[in-house]
């Protein structure tokens, strides 16, 4: 139930007529690439897309894009549910290896216009970081070998800025510029998942934002420049991509499923090539997808599973929270709630446990 007394459905409800307007006019959504603003992509994460509630036009006048960004945030506070309950630090029970926590409390944020903020600002360091690769971005290699370029070192920089003025009691933790102490919220950012891919122009690479509240994954946001793939969620307010609500399949049988993987030289260095071997015979078939591109696939239920070996919690904290919010499962290799600790595995949740088996 959602505060006063209203449901998911009414709530949307309202989302689409304030984006009626005064014409009666449907969702503000360019037609063009040209015309495609950060502020417009934003939208899709937070309103219903066809398929939900009939079709949306493609109209995007000059006067609607000079009054996106206050479209944005009082869309997104429309369509967001907010479990109506008192203020209190998110309730947390263990069921299954995984977190089940009742709701995370926006306002700890500043409600669902500083949640709009923030996508706005991740759409626009993942427009930089396409410029930057327009252009042409070199490729240093780390004294782990793992590479490096000037698009991750200027996303990174900006979101850390933004967020450490946003939030200056906050903890912070990046890939490229390490932690920072703080409160009990931390936010956890990859400014580029997918160097690799990024280099090379191979849409998988995404940008990243995690927030964990009193260490529990909270809050998600993944964007995915290249593809203009939006994921947005937190715990208790469901996970969307590009407005339509994520749902995890429903296969119950490892030996029926699709199970996505990391690279295969995660395994090797884990020390765990055996699994492999496990996977191409205890499974149905078995995809490489790439970076973020894993979990997207799960998300939209297309995946049954993803198996890790050798990731961050930068790498997955996103995962974490919109894999829950859509109904699956996750947790490490072995099969602890936690984002940083032995590799990490997502699923719809019914075949966890058989994959946790292969992994031991």
């Amino acid at each position: 139930m959602l505060s006063g007394g209203w449901g998911v459905s009414d709530a949307l409800a309202a989302a689409q007529a304030f984006a009626r307007g005064p014409h009666g006019a449907r969702l503000l959504r360019p037609a063009g690439r040209d015309a495609r603003g950060t502020y417009a992509r934003a939208l899709r994460s937070s309103l219903p897309a066809e398929g939900d509630d009939g079709p949306f036009v493609a109209s995007h006048t000059e006067a609607g894009r000079a009054d996106t960004r206050t479209f944005l945030r009082r869309a997104l506070a429309s369509g967001v549910p907010t479990i109506e309950q008192p203020r209190r630090r998110p309730t947390l029970s263990v069921r299954r290896a995984c977190y089940t926590v009742v709701m995370f409390d926006l306002d700890r944020i500043g409600g669902p216009g500083a949640l709009a903020d923030l996508v706005d600002e991740v759409l626009g360091a993942g427009e930089l970081a396409l410029h930057i690769q327009r252009r042409g971005a070199a490729m240093e290699k780390k004294d782990d070998r793992s590479p490096v370029t000037e698009a991750d070192r200027a996303v990174e920089e900006r979101l850390r800025g933004y967020l450490a003025r946003r939030y200056p009691d906050a903890g912070f933790l990046g890939e490229e510029s390490g932690a920072r102490d703080g409160s009990g919220l931390r936010w956890i950012v990859d400014p580029i998942d997918g160097t690799r891919a990024f280099v090379r122009g191979i849409p998988t690479w995404s940008v990243l934002v995690t927030l964990e509240a009193d260490a529990i994954p909270a809050v998600a946001i993944a964007y995915m420049p290249a593809s203009e793939d939006l994921f947005v969620g937190f715990l208790g307010g469901g996970a969307r991509h590009n407005g339509r609500p994520c749902r995890v399949s429903t296969t119950a049988a490892l030996d029926d499923a699709l199970v996505g993987h990391g690279a295969i030289q995660q395994f090797t260095e884990a020390g765990r090539d055996a699994l492999l071997l496990r996977l191409a015979r205890e499974t149905y078939t078995q995809r490489g997808f790439a970076d973020f591109a894993n979990y997207r696939e799960l998300l939209l239920g297309r995946m049954d599973a993803v198996i890790d070996p050798g990731v961050k919690a930068y790498d997955v904290g996103p995962a974490a929270v919109l894999v829950q919010e859509a109904g699956g499962r996750w947790s490490d290799l072995a099969g602890r709630p936690t984002i940083h600790g032995d590799g990490f595995v997502a699923s719809n949740g019914l075949v966890h446990e058989a994959l946790l088996a292969l992994a031991t």
